[in-house]
């Protein structure tokens, strides 16, 4: 990826980690409302531009459409016994389904390899889906500043470590946690995020 894509890919990382976090708040609805949406011409396009014609069309009733959106996250990804659409990693690649496996623990390592500091660590499990989407946002970001600098090494083994977790992880579970979000959302706010996502965990190439 060039500055610019590497850019780009930070930018939508960040905006899905900022939605799959926590229900919607204002900033954040706001922030959508400020989206000029486009002719989409793949499946991320096409979920971001479900995401803000939804909250778009829904700009008159933002205190109700705030508050069905929160009853909604809370029913997709936090339960309170069984959510619909489990975020977490562990749930998808592990065998027994059990969360807080192996699996945590090998994502965990791709933080402190790279040098991150997460988000809530210790306060929710490393492969939580918004702190995935952190980790590559950072990584794009980091190899993005590394182009600016013109170090072209730095750039290159940011990318290959974003394109290793993208290939190695993220890729082989997302598709079956969007799957589940997509069929549970009631909302086209919540069907696009997952058909972004989608999109997301299908790219080619990231390095």
């Amino acid at each position: 990826m060039d500055k610019e894509s590497l850019q780009e890919f930070r930018d939508l990382c960040s905006m899905l980690r900022l939605i799959l976090v926590s229900e919607p708040g204002e900033e954040l609805l706001a922030r959508l409302m400020t989206i000029e949406v486009v002719e989409p011409e793949d499946d991320i396009e096409r979920g971001l531009a479900m995401v803000c014609e939804d909250v778009q069309k829904n700009s008159g009733r933002f205190p109700q459409y705030r508050e069905e959106r929160r009853v909604e996250f809370a029913r997709l990804f936090l339960g309170p016994q069984h959510p619909a659409a489990v975020p977490f990693a562990s749930f998808y690649l592990s065998e027994t389904k059990q969360l807080m496996t192996d699996i945590t623990i090998q994502v965990r390592r791709y933080y402190l390899d790279a040098g991150m500091a997460v988000t809530g660590l210790h306060r929710v499990p490393d492969d939580h889906i918004a702190l995935e989407l952190e980790f590559m946002a950072y990584l794009a970001d980091e190899s993005a500043k590394s182009l600016e600098k013109g170090d072209v090494g730095a750039a290159s083994e940011g990318g290959a470590r974003l394109e290793s977790f993208h290939r190695e992880h993220l890729a082989k579970w997302v598709p079956f946690f969007a799957e589940r979000m997509h069929e549970s959302a009631e909302s086209d706010f919540y069907r696009g995020v997952a058909l972004a996502l989608k999109g997301v965990a299908s790219l080619d190439s990231l390095g």
